[in-house]
């Protein structure tokens, strides 16, 4: 089974893809064929930047938080 065999068409969890185009170790055609696989998820969210494989995605922490916000809700002050 592939990742994208296993995500097509039927996979309705959040997904939240993130990858640079410019990586020199995974080929962004990866996330592109991810992404197609994903399309038939109205809760697949996709982060793509353009710098390489180990270069910081601008305010990486802040969205990826937003995005568990966004489908996990809020934790709770104790």
């Amino acid at each position: 089974t592939t990742p994208c065999g296993v995500v097509s068409g039927n996979l309705a969890i959040p997904v939240l893809l993130v990858h640079s185009r410019g990586d020199e170790q995974i080929p962004f055609a990866h996330a592109e064929r991810l992404r197609a696989a994903l399309a038939g998820n109205p809760r697949a969210t996709y982060l793509f930047t353009g710098g390489g494989h180990n270069d910081g995605v601008p305010d990486l922490e802040r969205r990826v938080a937003e995005f568990f916000v966004e489908h996990l809700g809020r934790a709770k002050s104790r």
